[in-house]
């Protein structure tokens, strides 16, 4: 996460893997937990048609390997899930909680958020934090449509 990024834009969890795994493998682990593989990226999307202001995506996954940056086919020791929170409804806080807990107990890695060791319950509580900050600032809640608005005429040139 952006510790600049007044809007919370994204949170990220690390997971810490204990050891290297090979692409097939971490294919099969990531498939299985419901994980989309689109063009060297991992994601997971959200069941439901997305308003065209929220974003599809409730997780986007980053591989690497030895701190670089690498594709699905390469082999990973570490990944980094992206939370859209400020483009997401709120709803979806608790579904990434879960998914975050999920996959690093199947790899059997440890979560850190912010340099510290978490859990599920952790980062679900900390983007509650980062919502009510939002709410607090802004007058505004996470995927609405003047959030986005507001984002983007920010952002944009």
């Amino acid at each position: 996460m952006n510790n600049n990024d007044e809007f919370h834009q994204t949170v990220s969890v690390i997971i810490d893997l204990p050891r290297v795994y090979s692409p097939g493998e971490s294919n099969r682990i990531l498939k299985t937990a419901g994980a989309n593989l689109n063009y060297d990226t991992y994601s997971f999307y959200r069941k439901e048609k997305a308003p065209a202001w929220q974003s599809e995506t409730i997780i986007q996954l980053k591989l690497f390997l030895s701190g670089k940056l690498v594709d699905a086919q390469d082999p990973i020791d570490k990944i980094e899930l992206e939370y859209p929170l400020a483009t997401l409804d709120s709803k979806y806080i608790g579904q990434f909680g879960a998914l975050v807990d999920e996959i690093s107990n199947i790899f059997g890695g440890a979560l850190t958020l912010c340099g510290n060791k978490v859990s599920g319950k952790d980062v679900i509580a900390h983007c509650d934090k980062l919502s009510s900050e939002l709410m607090e600032s802004w007058g505004e809640e996470p995927g609405s449509k003047h959030l986005r608005i507001m984002i983007e005429s920010m952002y944009s040139g």
